[in-house]
C-alpha cells in the first residue's frame, strides 16, 4: 500500500439538494454536510416534501438551530405534495450539482418496485449519493475506505474534500482497486490483461493529481480477486473504517434498482455507514 503526496487546493463551490424525510437519523448526514459547506462554501438546499404520511417539524427545527451554529448558505424549503420524487426531481431542475439523499429501505419488495431515492437516483441528472446506515456515522471519522468500482475523478475530489472537514481532521482515506480475474486464470499479476492494467493507472494518475490539488496524502492499494464482494467484506472486516464510500458503475434501473449488483449486495451486508456515488 502506498501513500500520496499534495499540495495546496482553492476553495470550491457547489450547489447541494439534500431531501429530508423526517426520521432522526437524517440530522446526522445533514451535519456532516453542514460541515462540508462549512469549509469548501457550498451552498446548501434541504427540502421536504410534506404529504400526510411524513411531517418532519421536529427535525427541521433542530436542523434550523445547526444552520444557525455554523456559518453557511443553506435553506430549508418545505413543499406539499403525493409524489415526493417528482417534487424533487423538479426542485433539482434548479442546476444542483449533487442531490444527497438518506436511505433506509431494505425490504426486497420496495427495491422490486421502487423506493423515492431509487426514482430519484434513476431520474436525475446531476450526480447523486445515497447515503445508507446513516444512522451509525460515528462523530468523528477515523478510516474512510473507497473501493474504485469505477474510479471517477468526482468521487475522488468529493473524498478529500470530506478530509478538510472537522470530524476527518484525522482520517486516512484509502483507495483500493480491485483486479477481477476469471477461474481460468491463476491469481497473480503477470495474469492482469492490459486493459486492465491501463485502467489502474488512470485511477491512479487521477487520485495524484487530485491529491497534490487537495493537498492530501491517501493511501492506495491494489489487490487481485475472484469474488470482488467477499474480498471487499473481508477488507472491511479487516480495516475496520468508519465509512465506506463506494462509486457505482452504473444508475438503478427502472423497475429493479440496483437489484443483483455489487453496490446493492455491498450496501446491504455492510453493517457500517456507506455511501453509494452514482
Amino acid at each position: 500500500m502506498s501513500k500520496l503526496g499534495g499540495g495546496e487546493r482553492p476553495g470550491n463551490s457547489k450547489k447541494i439538494l439534500i431531501p429530508i424525510e423526517g426520521h432522526p437519523s437524517e440530522l446526522k448526514m445533514c451535519r456532516l454536510f453542514l460541515d462540508l459547506a462549512k469549509v469548501k462554501k457550498c451552498n446548501l438546499t434541504f427540502f421536504h416534501v410534506e404529504t400526510p404520511e411524513t411531517r418532519a417539524e421536529e427535525i427541521l427545527r433542530k436542523l434550523e438551530n445547526n444552520i444557525k451554529e455554523v456559518e453557511v448558505k443553506a435553506w430549508i424549503q418545505v413543499v406539499s405534495g403525493e409524489d415526493p420524487a417528482n417534487k424533487i426531481l423538479e426542485e433539482a431542475k434548479r442546476q444542483y450539482d449533487l442531490i444527497v439523499m438518506a436511505s433506509r429501505i431494505k425490504a426486497l419488495k420496495k427495491q422490486l418496485f421502487g423506493s423515492v431515492t431509487n426514482k430519484v437516483t434513476r431520474s436525475a441528472k446531476c450526480d447523486v449519493i445515497v447515503f445508507h446506515n446513516v444512522d451509525k456515522l460515528p462523530k468523528n471519522l477515523g478510516k474512510i475506505l473507497v473501493p474504485l468500482l469505477s474510479p471517477k475523478r468526482k468521487v475522488v475530489k468529493l473524498v478529500l474534500e470530506f478530509l478538510d472537514m472537522e470530524c476527518c481532521r484525522d482520517a486516512d482515506a484509502t483507495f483500493l482497486y480491485l483486479h477481477e480475474l476469471p477461474i481460468s486464470l491463476p491469481l497473480g499479476t503477470e495474469y492482469i490483461p492490459e486493459e486492465e492494467r491501463k485502467r489502474v493507472r488512470k485511477a491512479l494518475s487521477i487520485i495524484k493529481e487530485e491529491s497534490k490539488t487537495a493537498g492530501k496524502t491517501p493511501w492506495f492499494k491494489d489487490l487481485i480477486t475472484r469474488d470482488i464482494r467477499r474480498t471487499i467484506l473481508d477488507y472491511v472486516k479487516k480495516f475496520k473504517p468508519d465509512l465506506v464510500f463506494i462509486p457505482a458503475r452504473t444508475r438503478p434501473r427502472a423497475v429493479f434498482g440496483l437489484l443483483g449488483t455489487d453496490e446493492y449486495y455491498l450496501a446491504s451486508h455492510l453493517n457500517i455507514p456507506v455511501i453509494l456515488f452514482f
